[in-house]
């Protein structure tokens, strides 16, 4: 994460600092991750590069979603989970 600030004193530099340190602590962004990174439904064409969900098959659909569901979970648990 980036955060640009531009304080007028040193004083308000320090208490920026402390305002990010407090807002942005790792506890806090695991917990929005953690909470924000598994999506229960997404659409599938905001994934897919050089083609478009119609044009794929059913079968192909559903394998693209399994993987995407899987490293979705990945993300969320921060390991790599056993095949699909």
């Amino acid at each position: 994460m980036y955060d640009i600030c531009y304080a007028k004193s040193p004083e308000h530099r320090l208490e920026y600092i402390q305002y990010i340190d407090e807002e942005y602590n790792s506890d806090r962004l695991a917990r929005i991750f953690h909470t924000e990174m598994i999506l229960k439904d997404f659409n599938l064409d905001n994934y897919l590069f050089g083609t478009a969900k119609k044009e794929l098959s059913p079968n192909e659909k559903k394998r693209i979603k399994q993987r995407l569901t899987k490293e979705m979970a990945e993300i969320f648990h921060g390991r790599n989970i056993p095949g699909v």
